[in-house]
């Protein structure tokens, strides 16, 4: 009789979407959450205002509602009804780790000798870290990249498990960009994020589309005065097929900060579109420069300016670049990679492969992508 299938709980400050938040770390944990749900019973709980449940497949996305006064804790959400799915859960992955919700995951995990992993998408706020080492009490740290976990020392158990795409969802047109094709960003419009150092590197001949929600309105306004004369287009966030179509209609895609990874890059990679990166970063260490994507220094606006002409100037060489991604992320960046990733980590790997074959020429492929509902914008 073969052993029963673990049961996976995905824990998240706030969850994707409206009423939480369009930020990377949501998104991958939903992302995640999905593509193991084909694999092993899963559950996603995150925090809001208001209790909910609902059911996307075979994955449970569960909403608690934070106890905690909203003003101080709304990065680091908490409730007592977390649990009964600590309870449920064989398995309980936090994502972030420096948050009252993963805190009060990891003092469970010790008093039940339940093991519980982090993963670090470089957020969080309040924790019980200062009282207490939890963090030695997990069972292990999933990593981003390598990038992400800077010098922080490995452990028996970590491992790098990196981010993915759905290749069915994302993948090349049937034709190439036309002549007038953008320059494109997606992402949330934030300092942070250095939309600044892209607006001024290119010149007012090089046309620009700025896809994403812009969450700091002076920042906003700073870079509207910036874009002044130039042809750079600021579009709200797009969902399912409209951004799809942005990234199959660009000229090429670039996420001018400092990313421990960058979903946006790997979904235009799946799209076979040329990426411009900055070079320190997650995305630097698993693609090679000039093979499969183009590299900048960080904040080197002359260099991020010599890229995107090249790309301009060598469409051929350009598209060929895409292309080469695009097979780099289909053999080892999809989302059913990284599940399974995680659940060799989790020691459960062999066990949850039958569920659908374990080859990597199968998980490349987009005939057993996973059969996601439509998702709200991408950000």
């Amino acid at each position: 009789m073969s052993a029963p299938s673990p049961r996976v709980l995905h824990l998240v400050p706030q969850l994707f979407g409206p009423g939480g938040i369009y930020g990377g770390a949501e998104r991958y944990a939903l992302e995640l959450a999905l593509a193991m749900s084909a694999y092993v019973p899963t559950r996603l709980v995150g925090f809001g205002e208001r209790a909910g449940r609902e059911q996307w497949g075979e994955l449970a996305i569960v909403t608690l509602r934070n106890q905690l006064p909203r003003r101080r804790f709304a990065t680091s959400p908490a409730s007592l009804a977390l649990w009964p799915h600590c309870r449920w859960a064989d398995i309980i992955h936090c994502h972030q780790i420096y948050t009252l919700g993963s805190s009060l995951a990891l003092l469970y995990g010790r008093a039940r000798r339940k093991p519980v992993f982090l993963t670090d998408h470089a957020g969080g706020g309040v924790s019980l870290r200062n009282y207490v080492n939890l963090e030695a009490a997990s069972a292990g740290c999933l990593w981003v990249s390598r990038f992400s976990q800077g010098d922080r020392p490995s452990r028996p158990h970590d491992a790098w498990i990196y981010a993915g795409v759905d290749p069915a969802r994302f993948h090349p047109a049937s034709a190439p960009p036309p002549p007038s094709a953008p320059v494109l960003y997606v992402g949330r419009v934030l300092p942070v994020k250095a939309v600044h150092d892209l607006v001024a590197a290119v010149d007012d001949a090089t046309p620009v589309d700025i896809l994403g929600p812009a969450y700091d309105p002076a920042y906003f306004a700073d870079l509207r005065r910036l874009a002044r004369g130039k042809q750079i287009v600021f579009r709200p966030p797009a969902a399912d097929d409209d951004l799809v179509r942005a990234y199959q209609q660009a000229r090429c895609v670039v996420l001018p900060g400092v990313e421990t990874l960058g979903l946006t890059l790997l979904e235009a990679m799946a799209c076979a579109r040329p990426v411009i990166a900055c070079s320190r970063g997650g995305l630097a260490e698993i693609f090679t420069a000039g093979v499969e994507a183009l590299f900048f220094p960080p904040g080197d606006r002359r260099a991020l300016a010599e890229a995107i002409a090249w790309v301009f100037s060598h469409p051929a060489e350009a598209a060929a670049l895409g292309a080469r991604a695009r097979e780099r992320v289909l053999a080892e960046f999809t989302w059913d990679a990284v599940a399974r990733r995680c659940l060799a980590a989790y020691g459960f790997g062999a066990a949850a492969a039958t569920a659908v074959g374990a080859s990597s020429a199968q998980s490349a492929s987009p005939a057993i992508a996973i059969k996601n509902p439509r998702l709200p914008p991408l950000m």
